[in-house]
């Protein structure tokens, strides 16, 4: 019985502290930022469908730390995910995304979620046409004004 009331005793102190510490953030203010992460976002798949990898290294800002996961692997920058980028665009001569599923989660203010699965289709420069499943999240953070990717999970479905 004791434990049990330390154990309630505990999640209502924790409920507490994350209600304390939420931001609340007006239906008028999420709409916006919605807004403005749907363009940020059109604009980076844009980017890469001009297969312009140092243009969509721009979108990212990894002064957090957070890393990058790429089909299981884990990177504590964007560099070597920005040279497999370069690398493959340079064999492509066109790349179309396609998204079946989106979802943006406004975590505050300056921080969002944006997760998205679909199919990439693309053609090589040696006219070979093939398409793959995709899986994206995106960590978003807003600096200086622009919303910038902080951690990125980016997988190839089986």
């Amino acid at each position: 019985m004791i434990k049990n009331r330390a154990i309630l005793l505990v999640s209502i102190f924790l409920a507490a502290a994350l209600s304390a510490n939420a931001q609340r953030i007006s239906e008028k203010k999420k709409t916006r930022i919605l807004d403005e992460l749907e363009v940020v976002f059109l604009d980076n798949l844009k980017t890469g469908e001009n297969l312009d990898a140092d243009r969509l290294s721009e979108s990212v800002d990894d002064s957090p730390g957070a890393g990058h996961i790429l089909n299981g692997v884990f990177f504590t920058s964007f560099d070597p995910i920005l040279q497999q980028t370069r690398s493959g665009m340079r064999g492509l001569k066109s790349l179309q995304y396609e998204i079946l599923n989106q979802r943006m989660t406004i975590l505050a203010e300056d921080a969002a979620i944006v997760a998205v699965s679909g199919k990439a289709t693309a053609e090589s420069t040696s006219n070979q046409k093939f398409t793959n499943s995709f899986a994206w999240t995106f960590v978003y953070r807003k600096t200086g004004g622009q919303w910038k990717v902080i951690h990125s999970h980016q997988s190839v479905p089986r």
